[in-house]
């Protein structure tokens, strides 16, 4: 689930965040920190629904294609007579 991902790097963003904080005492060096902290989590987010989306587009796609093979063999087993009926 997309959301709960989210929330997992997000709490996982906030500790690396504290735990920064509470080893540097300089301001200026816990902004730059910060900032690294922000757009490394940024880009995990990012590939983490890539990864995510690429699964949903496999799993679709494969269920299309099941979809698909049934909807032959239907179509299949209607042109055959029905040997109940002759």
């Amino acid at each position: 689930d997309t959301k709960e991902m989210k929330k997992k790097l997000e709490t996982k963003r906030l500790e690396r965040i504290q735990g920064m904080t509470k080893v540097t005492a300089d301001k200026m060096a816990q902004e730059r920190l910060k900032r690294e902290i922000n757009n490394s989590h940024i880009q995990e987010v990012v590939q983490v629904i890539k990864q995510m989306t690429e699964n949903l587009e496999g799993h679709q796609e494969k269920l299309e294609e099941k979809q698909a093979a049934c909807l032959e063999q239907i179509r299949e087993m209607e042109k055959q007579p029905d040997p109940a009926h002759p």
